[in-house]
């Protein structure tokens, strides 16, 4: 194969309006189970800033109601792919979101704060999807099950670089996609301790990269053998279900750091567990988090 295989579950995302343009980003295919989910960030999807609540359409104050983007069908027995575009409509007739998200978390000081992730599971709106699951490349769910004497399978935790890993963030930057459906490859190194929050409550991992707008939603993968898993105990390469790549998390793009963040070219990859959890928790998508969260009766 003359390309890598993750180049290939990558996408391009164009947000609409209905049949306004509003923005591009970069979103991943992702499998756990039997789903097959669109990932990218809450801010893409919902269209609101996850630091202070505000619209990102400045002037107009759209929000994105549409998606259009590309999967990739892989043949396994010539060897050869096809982009396949796709448009999905993820709010319904009503204004119900079809997209999930985690719930909010409080931050240090007790203010509402954002999971900066968004899932979009395809399986129910690609109409020939069961013809053609097994051909979609998607990026595979990755855990670490520890098994007793026994061989019964005792725990799952997730698993993690450790800090000045070199890792590769995969997504447009400026929306740029010269080579067709084929992502850039931009190079980056983890720059926080992986298995400590930051200010002791963000879920989330410090990476030093000089990215750019339109890479929010890009997933941030490791391609060395150095993992640990959530108890900081390291994990030999022959006992993973999954060998390397691993996938660490889901970058958060330029509308999703501080601006000390930004001027010092650190970014955000939010952890690879909270995505799993989405699945299981299948919050629907929202935009009004902030005025939820502002409630006084929502704070212990």
């Amino acid at each position: 194969m003359m390309f890598r295989h993750q180049s290939l579950a990558v996408t391009k995302l164009d947000l609409f309006f209905h049949d306004v343009f509003l923005s591009s980003a970069t979103g991943f295919l992702y499998q756990i189970g039997q789903s097959i989910a669109l990932v990218s960030n809450w801010h893409v999807f919902s269209g609101v800033n996850p630091l202070n609540g505000s619209n990102l359409d400045k002037p107009r104050g759209y929000f994105p109601n549409r998606v259009e983007f590309h999967i990739n069908l892989f043949d396994r027995e010539v060897q050869s792919a096809l982009a396949r575009p796709q448009s999905v409509t993820f709010v319904d007739s009503s204004g119900n979101s079809l997209w999930w998200q985690l719930e909010g978390y409080r931050g240090l000081n007790r203010e509402p704060k954002i999971v900066d992730i968004g899932v979009l599971v395809l399986n129910e709106y690609i109409a020939d999807f069961a013809l053609i699951k097994d051909q979609i490349v998607a990026l595979p769910s990755q855990v670490i099950v520890r098994f007793d004497e026994t061989g019964i399978a005792r725990s799952i935790t997730h698993g993690y670089p450790r800090v000045a890993a070199e890792l590769f963030i995969l997504g447009y930057p400026k929306g740029l996609a010269k080579q067709g459906v084929f992502p850039i490859w931009k190079r980056a190194s983890v720059a926080s301790e992986p298995l400590f929050p930051v200010m002791g409550v963000d879920p989330i991992i410090f990476i030093d990269a000089a990215t750019r707008d339109g890479m929010s939603g890009s997933p941030v993968l490791y391609f060395g053998t150095e993992i640990t898993d959530e108890y900081g105990d390291p994990i030999p390469e022959e006992k993973r279900l999954e060998r390397t790549p691993w996938l660490v998390g889901v970058y958060a793009g330029r509308e999703g750091v501080t601006d000390d963040e930004y001027k010092m070219t650190i970014g955000r990859v939010w952890r690879k567990s909270l995505l799993d959890e989405i699945f299981f928790q299948q919050v629907p998508g929202r935009r009004s988090d902030f005025s939820r969260f502002r409630s006084e009766a929502d704070i212990d």
